[in-house]
């Protein structure tokens, strides 16, 4: 069974794309939705997980920015008084959702790689990947 999070680190580009339509949608629906309480800005978390699990956690930084860019621009468009705290705690909570899920995404990619049981490969001779006897691979 095929986890999502395989489907958006093998299709790194889709997710990008799924994040931008995500961002756009999101800032519409936010001036549409005009009332600050319901927490339409909230969701700006998610176009931000896509880039982190996808490209890890400086882009997701990146995406972490957007996000906090685009409720900013919110404020500014609809005048809403957003207190400093307001601000720091947006830029907080986008910050370490993108930090921790990039990292998390990219330790996951990392122990995909590695063999299942360490220096199993020395063990073997370089001839076993994930615990499989691979010396015969394509013959018969």
């Amino acid at each position: 069974m095929r986890l999502p999070t395989e489907t958006l680190t093998e299709r790194p580009r889709a997710s990008l794309a799924m994040a931008a339509g995500l961002f756009a949608a999101i800032f519409v629906l936010r001036l549409i939705a005009s009332e600050a309480g319901d927490g339409v800005t909230f969701l700006y978390v998610l176009p931000v997980v896509l880039v982190a699990v996808a490209y890890g956690g400086r882009r997701g930084l990146a995406a972490a920015g957007v996000a906090f860019a685009l409720s900013t621009a919110w404020v500014l468009i609809e005048d809403v008084p957003v207190s400093a705290v307001g601000y720091a705690t947006r830029a907080a909570v986008f910050a370490f959702v993108a930090v921790l899920v990039g990292r998390f995404a990219t330790q996951l990619r990392r122990a995909d790689r590695t063999p299942a049981v360490p220096g199993i490969g020395e063990l073997a001779g370089g001839d076993v990947v994930d615990g499989r006897d691979v010396r015969h691979h394509g013959r018969r």
